[in-house]
């Protein structure tokens, strides 16, 4: 499954959502952690506090004060993992961990039966130095044991710099005490878990220019596999997870994580030229959009990349569907069968399109973007997505759905989009709602005042409850949830108007509670002038 926006405005891209649940159904056993499905809090930041589904306008205070450092909050997940399917089940946050400006780093339990009291972890006393944005900052999970899971970030080396050459790497885990030193660790390309239990058994690193593994401290690291010369990159593990795509200088190659052996390079990309959107992968083979075209080989890294689909427009790859290929071509959506043949357009219109995944269908909203008079700096404009349309299509060409007036809002992500490189715990979950937003007031402008919400089935497309409908006083411009055991918070963003254009912040967060299968069960959580509030992800 994927998700994608096309449209000009960035922060849609960092949508990170889990939400799974169910049985396996093919006989085969999860690992249980505690043996129950556990019951989690959901958190939002502002100040910090944790939200109990069952009393959910009764937020609790974890941390007062607002001296979090912004950006340094990493939530490590836990779920029933199961090693025959290699997918995750009962997903929930386990625990939350995050820096402070005191330099210390401090872990809350999310689970409910468990204290909210923040616990120091590791002696380390700089961490509010720690560099904010850096790709190497993670959350880790350990399956099989939650004390075990790793957060890694990065501190300013003697330049006084981030994101430099001579950043001190460091690794902390999850069950270490306040006497625990941080480990030094290494560039980290991909875990290597342990795929029979869900543990961390070591890393895949660029070790200053040698491409190695080493233990799941960074130690007693094995020979050089290959050199890298300006870049290594983990791209994707394919549905079989030994499988791991990597680009390095410009090629790609697959590193087989129980052989421990790396490919030759399987395809090149001309220097200065990039991929047009990410490369996809199945069990089988590997796919990605390049120079107008589509190309593959074996996931395996057994033979070198050919050509599948030629165009002569740009196009980029969308998802993997069960026996198609699903690529956008300017406006338009297309199928394409994964042994070739003639494209097929599945959905064709003029404006920016979203794009969400599940197996054979195709969850799509059209965007409007406007330009607005901006009252923060009284002159200039700002983009805003105003929403046109939204409905659901097979692969295979069937409209299920459409609605005028209406944008898909939420969409579950058990495969949490690559993209966002902090992100390794790629474990195949399974889907659980999609919620519709229709029939909103477009007098201001703005996308989803006064809309109401819809829950649908993402593998059925099954209309489901009407969970309630957005204020129609408020400009609100998007609504980003996160899935809890038993519910879900939902971040906004009002647009604010002033007569001060200079005391007051454009854009306000709000959270918002729901249950995808509870009728009205929409609720305001937060509503504080002039002060964001916004859900941890």
């Amino acid at each position: 499954m994927s998700l994608y926006y096309f449209s000009g405005i960035t922060f849609l891209s960092l949508l990170l959502l889990v939400a799974c649940g169910g049985s396996s159904g093919d006989g085969s056993s999860d690992i249980k952690i505690g043996g129950v499905k556990a019951s989690s809090y959901l958190f939002y930041q502002g100040s910090l506090k944790a939200v109990d589904s069952e009393s959910p306008l009764s937020p609790i205070v974890v941390e007062a004060g607002e001296d979090i450092i912004n950006g340094s909050i990493r939530v490590v997940e836990m779920a029933d993992y199961n090693a025959v399917t290699q997918t995750s089940r009962n997903e929930h946050s386990h625990a939350l961990i995050y820096a402070k400006r005191d330099g210390r780093l401090y872990k809350v339990n999310a689970l409910k039966d468990r204290s909210l009291t923040p616990v120091q972890i590791s002696s380390e006393d700089v961490a509010n130095q720690i560099c904010i944005p850096l790709s190497q900052r993670y959350a880790i999970t350990d399956f099989n044991n939650p004390d075990n899971s790793q957060y890694l970030y990065a501190l300013p080396g003697v330049d006084a710099t981030c994101d430099t050459a001579d950043d001190l790497l460091k690794m902390v885990r999850l069950g270490m005490s306040s006497n625990d030193d941080p480990m030094t660790a290494k560039k980290a390309l991909r875990p290597l878990m342990d795929l029979n239990s869900g543990a961390i058994n070591g890393w895949l690193v660029n070790d200053a220019g040698a491409l190695k593994t080493c233990d799941a401290n960074f130690r007693n690291c094995g020979s050089t596999i290959a050199d890298v010369a300006t870049d290594a990159k983990f791209w994707l593990d394919s549905r079989r997870h030994e499988w791991l795509l990597l680009g390095m200088d410009d090629q790609f190659f697959i590193y087989d994580t129980l052989t421990q052996t790396l490919s030759p390079p399987r395809f090149t990309v001309a220097a200065g030229s990039a991929l047009s959107g990410l490369p996809m992968a199945d069990e089988n083979m590997v796919y990605f959009a390049y120079n107008n075209t589509i190309y593959q080989f074996p996931a395996d890294g057994s033979a070198d990349a050919s050509v599948l689909l030629a165009e002569t427009v740009a196009i980029t790859l969308i998802d993997v569907a069960t026996n198609k290929l699903l690529y956008r071509q300017g406006d338009s959506i297309k199928a394409i069968e994964k042994t070739g043949g003639t494209a097929m357009t599945l959905v064709a219109g003029d404006n920016n399109l979203f794009v969400h995944t599940e197996d054979d269908l195709v969850y799509y909203s059209y965007f409007l973007l406007l330009w607005q008079p901006d009252p923060g700096s009284g002159n200039g404009s700002v983009l805003i997505n105003q929403f046109n349309k939204a409905g659901i299509v097979t692969v295979g060409g069937d409209v299920l759905f459409e609605r005028d007036n209406a944008q898909w809002v939420f969409q579950p992500g058990g495969l949490r989009p690559v993209w966002l490189a902090d992100e390794f715990n790629h474990f195949y979950g399974e889907p659980s709602t999609m919620i519709l937003a229709s029939s909103g007031s477009h007098a201001s402008g703005y996308s989803l005042p006064g809309a109401t919400l819809q829950a649908f089935n993402t593998s059925t497309a099954e209309a489901g409850a009407m969970l309630g409908v957005l204020p129609d006083d408020d400009g609100i411009t998007f609504l980003f949830c996160k899935q809890g055991t038993d519910g879900m918070l939902c971040s906004t963003s009002h647009q604010m108007t002033t007569e001060e254009p200079s005391s007051v912040t454009l854009y306000e967060g709000d959270v918002y509670f729901l249950k995808t299968d509870e009728s009205d069960s929409f609720l305001r959580v937060t509503n504080t002038p002039e002060k964001t509030e916004s859900v941890v992800f």
